[in-house]
């Protein structure tokens, strides 16, 4: 809610269920594409009742400050104007 309080001033169906579910979506997707496919295996340690992870698997983490100084590099505006073929710009209203 912080970057966009214009959309959150009078809670309405629209802002409660429609956006949090996009949101959900969006990470949803990303999940199942970005999955990490790793093995993890288990060995029993000195605590009888639960195993302990084993992995060789290789992790690779994000780059959290590249990738945000990308995306916000790329970011548009809520009402972004379209370039239509014929020159004619158009503002849509998303």
């Amino acid at each position: 809610m912080g970057q966009y309080p214009h959309l959150y001033d009078r809670p309405s169906i629209c802002n409660l269920i429609i956006i949090p579910d996009h949101c959900l979506e969006a990470l949803r997707v990303s999940l199942m594409c970005t999955a990490n496919l790793g093995v993890y295996t288990f060995r029993w340690d000195s605590d009888p009742d639960r195993p302990l992870p084993k992995s060789n698997a290789e992790r690779r983490c994000v780059d959290w400050d590249s990738l945000e100084q990308w995306a916000w590099s790329r970011k548009t505006d809520l009402k972004p104007t379209l370039l239509r073929e014929t020159g004619q710009a158009e503002v849509i209203h998303m």
